[in-house]
């Protein structure tokens, strides 16, 4: 898997996702970061999935309780554990300006 980190930023605008069959809503900040690697991903994935670990996406931060307890779950070990075991490690800062 890759690991994808962001900046999250304040969502005044969200988006919406096809993850697992299932719509779930993203912000934009996301979005165009999952829209550029969907991108450039075609150029060398081609037909196979691109398999992410996305924060927003594996913990559900409109619900206080989980990621709340996600939170206190992911100390520096546990993130360091998450990058260092990724084949990959994608940062997205934003589009180019």
């Amino acid at each position: 898997y890759a690991a994808l980190s962001y900046v999250w930023g304040k969502e005044l605008c969200t988006h919406q996702a096809l993850l697992n069959s299932r719509h779930v809503t993203i912000g934009s900040n996301l979005d165009r970061a999952l829209r550029h690697l969907r991108e450039i991903a075609g150029e060398r994935v081609s037909q196979e999935r691109l398999l992410l670990w996305v924060d927003a996406l594996c913990i559900r931060r409109n619900d206080v309780a989980e990621r709340n307890q996600q939170v206190q779950l992911m100390d520096i070990d546990a993130l360091q554990n998450i990058y260092s075991s990724a084949g990959d490690v994608i940062v997205w800062l934003g589009p180019e300006r």
